[in-house]
């Protein structure tokens, strides 16, 4: 879930916040962001994704909300289980296209989380 005003910068227009494709590919490209301007420092990236890069910067670092330290926890933690679970670093990419496209079915049928100023 991106927030509208990070959407906007993402160039993700209102109309589109129920687009999971488009939450996933900003979501990345945000993340991506982060990383650049942490210097590839993925805590900190995690942190600035987040509480936003503001917060990073003001605090010199995974600012001290309860949130964002345990955030900057799990998602590595995740992270690994995942590579586990597919066999390793050298599985990423390798899913076969068939299945992203079943994927990228059902994913679309799911919906996406609303913000409540979005809500129907």
């Amino acid at each position: 879930q991106i927030m509208p005003a990070t959407a906007s910068d993402l160039g993700i227009n209102p109309e589109y916040y129920d687009s999971p494709y488009l939450q996933v590919e900003g979501g990345a490209r945000y993340l991506a962001a982060q990383l650049s301007t942490f210097d590839g420092n993925v805590v900190n990236a995690l942190a600035a994704y987040n509480a936003g890069p503001g917060r990073v910067f003001e605090y010199g670092g995974v600012p001290p909300f309860k949130e964002t330290r345990h955030y900057v926890q799990v998602v590595p933690e995740r992270y690994n289980l995942y590579l586990r679970r597919i066999g390793g670093i050298e599985a990423l990419g390798t899913i076969d296209p068939a299945l992203l496209a079943n994927a990228n079915l059902s994913f679309a049928g799911f919906g996406a989380a609303r913000y409540g100023n979005n809500a129907p």
